[in-house]
């Protein structure tokens, strides 16, 4: 049987009953979820508050004339710049595209 266990209450690891009995237990792991009891955490209150912000609306971000697959690296960074869409994380003209799609996506929902 797998149980779900956590020590800080952000980071959750699946493993087998055994494995926390003889390893997880010993180094303060604790199950979250599983055939034994659940534990409630409590939260800190800046934590509290970054959960209950809201997210804001998604803007409607319209197909672009040029589909994105064929623009260069200068139109991918026009692009981004005109709709707010943050590319910094991108590392290559490949990375930009899919942040820019995902945008694109999430902006049609």
């Amino acid at each position: 049987m797998f149980v779900r266990v956590t020590k800080d209450g952000k980071t959750f690891h699946k493993v087998t009953d055994t494995v926390y009995n003889k390893r997880m237990k010993k180094m303060g792991y604790y199950i979250v979820s599983g055939g034994y009891q659940k534990q409630e955490i409590p939260m800190k209150e800046s934590v509290q508050k970054d959960v209950m912000k809201e997210e804001p609306e998604a803007v409607a971000i319209e197909e672009p004339e040029i589909p994105v697959s064929d623009m260069s690296k200068e139109e991918l960074a026009e692009f981004a710049k005109e709709h707010n869409i943050d590319t910094s994380k991108a590392t290559n003209v490949r990375q930009a595209r899919a942040i820019i799609n995902a945008a694109i996506a999430k902006g049609k929902k």
